[in-house]
């Protein structure tokens, strides 16, 4: 997977960083794992390479997360927990 997501755990803020294989149309998503919360952090076209977010977690809500990355080719998905 070229998703990686530091730090994890995480507090308030984390960042993503992703191997982008092809240009393509990605949409970046944090959902909680029960579904109660969904933020996208990101919806556009990315040029190949790496591409790094810094954003903040729910500041509320504690507890396991995903972090989605869709495109065309797929999903890329990790976990990260928020204490």
């Amino acid at each position: 997977s070229g998703l990686s997501i530091f730090p994890n755990p995480v507090c308030t803020t984390f960042t993503i960083k992703y191997l982008v294989s092809k240009q393509d149309h990605y949409t970046i998503q944090l959902k909680s794992i029960d579904g109660k919360y969904t933020k996208k952090l990101f919806h556009g076209k990315l040029s190949k390479g790496i591409f790094e977010i810094t954003t903040d977690i729910f500041p509320s809500a504690k507890g396991i997360f995903i972090v989605q990355i869709i495109g065309s080719e797929g999903i890329d998905s990790k976990k990260i927990i928020q204490y």
